[in-house]
């Protein structure tokens, strides 16, 4: 039904009702709106429509009878308005061709009304939705998004005729390749493409145009406007209209940096490859030196200690010999030969020690350091009135065992033969700290000056005179060597008199 008019209304807008049957069921939208105060423009309430309106305009106008225009339409413009009232005045209908109207309830929709007088100060209006002018709208709008995307784009775009000629360019595109729009509009893209990467671009256009390809892409250079080559990444498309192509479309990106990257790790990879090449010769002569001093090592040691053994016999012998003949001083003269002898075979084997140090590796075991360091101390066989003492909680860890026992067993065997007493005292601590274990093998010996603290690790050097007490000087070397190859450190702590510590770091 054609909503009838509200309450208070005059006996002459009673009649238009009689015209609901008529309009009801029209197919264009109808409103009936009245001016109540001829001297405000905005004074027009709404008192009549049909169900088409309010499919047309999206809100149940039937709800809204009685209301002002600008509650029932907010963005309603002052224009329309005096057209409202002019129709009044003049009693004359006008057509106004496009009304173009959106809010939160209706999006953007274009009207074509017209506007006739009725008594008592009220204008029809009759409307409908004009799809083509809809359609030219979203076209128009479509565009300006087009040309805002194609001009703002953070890559150069261009639309290219077959013949190569620009056609439209970006400005990102003209500040890549420094022509202006003008100068760039006059050229054909084979104008700026670098010589020998034209063929390779006239190929791919080829392709595209018989339909070999959808699209290509390729790293090309183009000549700068001051002549300079330069590096760009192209993306082209062919776009067709009703099966026929009409131009190609083209994305171009600037890659000059990643080039000049690229180029720069090439000469890394080039240069990596080499000292590769280099420090496999080297790692190949490495290897052959250690067999030769392998072999080296292996006839020093038995043509070295084989007529070593001979003298130390052969001065037993003669003793033997000559016993009860030689007088006191000789005898003592055939001790120190053999003395001698024997600390030169030690000095052989330490020598081989010590050059295999890092040299060679070891299996990874578990080891208790406890139950390493009681066969160690079982091994040394101490004297009876000599106490080495382990303290609690020695870890258990993954290492070379050999390794770590050889640098326990020299540190122990020195503390004990370099004891001023039988009745000394050993302790064997440990401290967690973190990556790495501190271990420290204190006595309570003669001690260490600190003018000796570096010297004493020095290959050779020793702080008696070795007729005193034989040493060969390269036991603490070896220790020294063994921890600092596997990533630790090794230091004293002493003063002459009051002991020595042996602190040295082990990794985890």
């Amino acid at each position: 039904m054609f909503p009838g008019a509200v309450n208070g209304y005059t006996e002459e807008i009673h009649s238009l009702q009689l015209y609901t049957q008529l309009v009801s069921n029209m197919p264009v939208g109808i409103c009936v709106w009245q001016w109540g105060n001829s001297q405000d423009i905005t004074d027009f309430k709404l008192i009549a429509s049909n169900p088409v309106a309010e499919q047309l305009t999206n809100r149940p106008l039937a709800t809204l009878i009685g209301k002002r225009i600008q509650e029932c339409f907010p963005n309603f413009s002052r224009e329309n308005l005096e057209l409202f009232a002019r129709v009044i005045r003049s009693k004359q209908m006008e057509a106004q061709l496009e009304l173009y109207y959106t809010d939160e309830f209706v999006s953007e929709r274009f009207y074509s009304y017209k506007a006739f007088p009725i008594a008592e100060q009220c204008v029809g209006v009759v409307f409908e939705i004009t799809e083509c002018q809809l359609s030219q709208r979203a076209l128009q709008v479509s565009e300006e998004r087009f040309r805002a995307t194609f001009e703002q784009a953070a890559v150069g775009i261009a639309h290219v005729d077959l013949a190569g000629r620009w056609l439209r360019v970006n400005q990102k595109l003209c500040d890549i390749v420094g022509y202006s729009r003008e100068e760039l509009l006059a050229r054909t893209f084979q104008d700026i493409t670098y010589p020998p990467d034209l063929e390779t671009d006239l190929q791919y256009v080829r392709q595209l145009l018989a339909l070999e390809i959808q699209t290509c892409s390729m790293e090309k250079r183009y000549i700068h406007r001051n002549g300079l080559p330069i590096w760009v990444y192209v993306t082209v498309s062919l776009v067709r209209s009703e099966s026929h192509p009409k131009y190609l479309l083209a994305v171009i990106e600037e890659i000059g940096d990643r080039k000049q990257a690229e180029l720069v790790l090439q000469d890394k990879a080039s240069e990596l490859t080499r000292l590769n090449t280099i420090l496999a010769q080297t790692t190949t002569l490495l290897n052959k030196r250690k067999q030769e001093m392998d072999q080296f090592a292996y006839v020093a040691s038995h043509d070295l200690k084989a007529p070593l053994r001979a003298i130390a016999n052969l001065s037993v012998w003669i003793e033997e010999d000559l016993s009860g003949q030689l007088p006191p001083e000789n005898l003592h003269q055939l001790q120190l030969l053999r003395g001698r002898v024997n600390r030169m075979e030690g000095l052989i084997n330490g020598l081989l020690e010590y050059s295999r140090v890092g040299r060679t590796q070891t299996a990874i075991q578990t080891v208790d350091v406890a139950q390493l360091l009681s066969e160690i101390i079982d091994s040394l066989a101490p004297p009876p009135t000599f106490s080495i003492e382990i303290a609690p909680e020695m870890p258990t860890l993954n290492t070379q065992r050999l390794l770590l026992g050889q640098v326990f067993a020299n540190l122990l065997s020195n503390a004990i033969k370099h004891h001023d007493r039988p009745d000394g005292h050993i302790k064997i601590s440990v401290q967690d700290q973190g990556r790495c274990y501190q271990f420290s093998v204190t006595d309570d010996g003669p001690g260490i000056a600190p003018e000796y603290h570096e010297k004493i690790f020095t290959i050779f050097q020793t702080l008696q005179a070795r007729d005193t007490k034989e040493n060969t000087g390269i036991g603490l070397s070896i220790v020294k060597k063994i921890v600092e190859t596997e990533g630790g450190t090794i230091h004293v702590q002493s003063q002459e008199g009051a002991g020595a510590t042996f602190c040295f770091t082990w990794q985890k």
